[in-house]
C-alpha cells in the first residue's frame, strides 16, 4: 500500500478565467476549461508528482464524468483501487479565476457525501505512513462522521494525520470551537492567514500552542512552520508571475507530505530537515500558480 493515504472529494472543475470585471446579467469573456479537482485530489496529484507513492480514497459518480476523473488519476500516477462508483452525480466546482490570480468556487459536492470506510479502505489507513484530508470533510455535516472515523483509525493505528483547515468561512459557520478540537487531533495542521484568525478570533490566541506542528500559508509572503506556538521556519515565497492560484494551497501541502516520507518521523525532525521540506512545500506551490488548473501539467 502507498504511503500517503489521502482521503476526501475529487471533483470535475470547470475553469472560467476572465480577463477584466464580470458583467452581471450579461456576457463576459474568458477562457474555460475542464479539470480534476476538489482539495485532497489535489494533494494526492502534487504528492505523486513530487514522486510519492499515493493513494486517493475517494467516490464519484457512475456516470461519464467519473469514469473521466479515473482516467485523469491513473494518468497522474494516483492508485485508484479506493475510489468506488456510486449512484450519485460525479461532484463539480465551477472555478472563477480574476485578472490577478484569484478564484471563486461554486461547490457541487454529489458523490463526495456518499463516502464510507470498508474493511479495505481502513487497512489502507491503517498501513500508511501518512493520511492527508481537509478539513472540508469534517466542516460538511453530511461527511463529518466520515472525517472522525478515518482520524481515529489513523490514531489507533500511529499513522500520522496531516489536515489542510480548508477555509474561512466553513470555519466560522462550523463554530471555531468545534474545529479546533477536531484540528488538535492532526500531527500537521496546514492554514491560510485567514484561516488562522477564524479560528483564534473568539479570544483562544494561544490555541496554537496545543498544536505539534502548524504550517501557516501567507501567500505571496510564504509560509511559516510552528512547534506548540514556537516559531521553528519561516521562508519566503519564490519570486514567479502568478497565473492562477487554484489549487496552490494544497499543492503546498502535497509537496510537503512528499518531502517528509522521505524523512524521519516528525518529532525527530531537525531545524534542517523542516526547513527543506518546507521549500519543497513552496517550490511545488509555485509550479501550480505557474499555470491554469489545480492539477500538475505535462510540462511542470
Amino acid at each position: 500500500m502507498s504511503s500517503i493515504v489521502v482521503l476526501g472529494d475529487v471533483n470535475v472543475d470547470i475553469l472560467s478565467l476572465i480577463s477584466g470585471e464580470i458583467n452581471y446579467a450579461s456576457d463576459t469573456s474568458a477562457i474555460n476549461r475542464l479539470a480534476v479537482g476538489g482539495s485532497p485530489c489535489n494533494m494526492a496529484a502534487w504528492a505523486a508528482h513530487s514522486k510519492a507513492q499515493v493513494t486517493l480514497i475517494a467516490d464519484v459518480g457512475n456516470d461519464f464524468l467519473g469514469q473521466w476523473l479515473i482516467d485523469q488519476l491513473h494518468t497522474g500516477s494516483i492508485a485508484t483501487e479506493l475510489i468506488s462508483r456510486t449512484p450519485e452525480r460525479t461532484g463539480t466546482c465551477v472555478i472563477i479565476v480574476d485578472d490577478k490570480g484569484q478564484r471563486t468556487m461554486f461547490p457541487d459536492f454529489g458523490a463526495n457525501l456518499d463516502m464510507t470506510l470498508d474493511d479495505i479502505r481502513t487497512n489502507a489507513i491503517r498501513d500508511a505512513r501518512y493520511l492527508v484530508m481537509s478539513a472540508y470533510t469534517f466542516l460538511r455535516p453530511e461527511t463529518q462522521s466520515l472525517a472522525l472515523q478515518a482520524l481515529e483509525i489513523a490514531k489507533a493505528a500511529n499513522t500520522r494525520v496531516v489536515v489542510d483547515a480548508a477555509s474561512s468561512a466553513p470555519i466560522r459557520a462550523c463554530g471555531a470551537v468545534t474545529v479546533r478540537t477536531y484540528l488538535e487531533q492532526a500531527d500537521i495542521v496546514l492554514a491560510n492567514d485567514d484561516e488562522i484568525e477564524a479560528l483564534i478570533e473568539d479570544g483562544f490566541s494561544n490555541w496554537l500552542q496545543t498544536l505539534p506542528n502548524v504550517i501557516i500559508k501567507h501567500g505571496s509572503e510564504g509560509a511559516s512552520w510552528l512547534s506548540r506556538g514556537r516559531l521553528r521556519v519561516e521562508l519566503p515565497a519564490n519570486d514567479i508571475s502568478v497565473v492562477d492560484t487554484t489549487g496552490a494551497g494544497d499543492a503546498l501541502c502535497g509537496g510537503l507530505v512528499a518531502a517528509l516520507v522521505a524523512l524521519p518521523e516528525l518529532e525527530a525532525l531537525t531545524s534542517e530537515q523542516q526547513q527543506g521540506a518546507l521549500q519543497s512545500a513552496i517550490d511545488i506551490a509555485s509550479v501550480c500558480c505557474q499555470h491554469i488548473g489545480a492539477w500538475p501539467t505535462s510540462g511542470s
